[in-house]
């Protein structure tokens, strides 16, 4: 993995707390011999990894603003074609009051 350890040995002046510090020492003096081998993961394998997800986030995102432009469109076209009816409603009830009169 990427990592690598650390401890951290806490300690205490206290006479009551003696044996607990003098414990925490002599397990520091041991793990202080430790050695850690780090295998970085392979960044390759990783990146390929990131590039097929970017791919598939950016055929995602092109999907999407298609579908969004076709909607947008679909609209447009319904409101033109309520307000051209409104429009010949208009149109249509002048007409019959001018009949009327």
């Amino acid at each position: 993995g990427n990592c690598s350890t650390t401890v951290l040995i806490t300690a205490s002046p206290c006479k009551t707390t003696f044996t607990d510090t003098l414990d925490a020492i002599k397990l520091g003096l041991k793990v202080r011999n430790v050695r850690n081998t780090l295998n970085p993961n392979a960044a390759e394998t990783e990146d390929a990894h990131n590039t097929d997800a970017d791919d598939k986030l950016r055929s995602m995102i092109l999907d999407s603003q298609s579908k969004m432009t076709l909607l947008k469109q679909q609209h447009e076209k319904i409101l033109r074609e309520k307000q051209d009816t409104e429009d010949a409603l208009a149109e249509e009830r002048q007409q019959m009051k001018i009949v009327d009169l």
